[in-house]
């Protein structure tokens, strides 16, 4: 039988607390009790409840946020958003982080529950309970809250294929620094398991554990390790790597990327696949741009990368080729050429892929607008010349 008495209490205090201290007392003492029990979905709609009484609004109505006169409208909205951040916050402190999102999501701050994802990412035992590895992916990347702790977690347990096939499909919707982040794991993932693979036929091979310690080294004089066409690594693995490799800086992963190329290059013709231009000869011209980057021979490689450019038709091949020679010019920090490169071929308005800097990019890293400006006189394009005004002139970066 249900204690009734039990049963009316907290009723009871809600009654004290109002006869002693009005709506406001009452409504906080609803919070409190709500807190204290942990039941967050209630207190958001009890906090959404305290804001419509102090600004003497009906405690409930079915009138919407956006039929609200102001500034009424703009005192609920802020209300809204305290407590979806309180809210969010609680229940972080609780670990139901997807829960948090719900709340944190209009807020816009992601600070705290990237925080969250990385230690439970680092404390968790996937292998005991393998259902909590989805959840965090889909938040991290998914919800692009920490998109380069959820591609790792995708490298760690998911494998090469899966990353490749992740970064693809997720990696174009994040920033260039995620993305170069994202690049540089899978580099140095591929990167160890080429090591790793290499030095065993070598033990297997020589009888000897390898006293070489970087691919480069161990490549160096074993041309056998090839022979009958022989491969250590999935050759379709190597190539998607490589590629994905262009849009990394970082000297050291540059380093590992070069020295996937010269593997590469040792392969047998029939894995050396073309990739699109200008890399048709895909190792070769890999290896010619992640050089240059470390410092040999940035002629022969401009010289090569812009031959390219020439010769190639927008209409047909895309431009590829113009944003490599763009891009090899601008981490060079040859400004004045990366920007007549882009006047020739990637004018303002001018569909890319994405991989070079746009030309007021550029011309904000010169220090310099005219060659913008002139463009658009040419192209008699209004807009843009205002925007590169504006740029100049006004406040800001570019």
């Amino acid at each position: 039988m249900t204690n009734v008495a039990a049963t009316d209490e907290p009723f009871a205090q809600l009654d004290v607390a109002f006869r002693s201290g009005g709506l406001a007392a009452m409504l906080e003492s609803l919070a409190a009790k709500l807190a204290s029990e942990r039941k967050y979905h209630e207190l958001f709609d009890t906090r959404l409840m305290q804001a419509r009484i102090k600004l003497g609004l009906p405690s409930v109505t079915s009138v919407t946020l956006e039929d609200l006169p102001e500034p009424h409208r703009t005192a609920v909205e802020s209300a809204y958003l305290e407590a979806c951040g309180e809210i969010g916050q609680r229940l972080i402190d609780e670990g139901r982080l997807g829960e948090a999102w719900l709340y944190l999501r209009p807020t816009g701050k992601t600070e705290a529950l990237a925080s969250a994802l990385a230690k439970q990412a680092a404390t968790a035992d996937f292998g005991d309970d393998p259902d909590q590895l989805e959840p965090l992916v889909e938040l991290a990347l998914g919800e692009k809250i920490s998109p380069e702790l959820g591609y790792k977690l995708v490298l760690q347990h998911h494998g090469t294929c899966n990353a490749i096939t992740v970064y693809d499909s997720e990696m174009p919707r994040c920033s260039r620094a995620v993305q170069q982040g994202a690049a540089g794991l899978l580099v140095e993932h591929l990167y160890r398991e080429l090591l790793a693979a290499v030095k065993a036929e070598i033990r297997k091979h020589e009888g000897n554990e390898p006293k070489e310690a970087t691919l480069a080294a161990l490549l160096s004089g074993r041309e056998w390790l090839f022979a009958n066409n022989n491969y250590h690594i999935d050759t379709t693995h190597l190539n998607s790597v490589v590629r994905i490799a262009r849009i990394v800086a970082d000297p050291r992963v540059l380093a590992l990327a070069e020295e996937l190329c010269q593997y590469g290059l040792m392969l047998s013709g029939q894995y050396q696949f073309a990739g699109d231009p200008p890399f048709e000869e895909c190792y070769a011209a890999h290896q010619r741009f992640f050089g240059v980057q470390l410092g040999r021979d940035p002629e022969g490689a401009v010289a090569y990368f812009r031959q390219r450019a020439e010769a190639s038709d927008p209409q047909t091949v895309g431009t590829g080729p113009a944003e490599t020679l763009v891009v090899l010019l601008m981490r060079l920090r040859r400004w004045d050429e990366a920007l007549a490169a882009a006047a020739k071929w990637l004018p303002p308005g001018t569909r890319t892929g994405g991989f070079a800097p746009t030309m007021f990019e550029l011309a904000h890293r010169a220090g310099s607008y005219e060659v913008v400006k002139a463009v658009c006189r040419e192209r008699v394009d209004l807009l843009n010349y205002a925007a590169a005004l504006a740029a100049e002139h006004g406040p800001g970066d570019a």
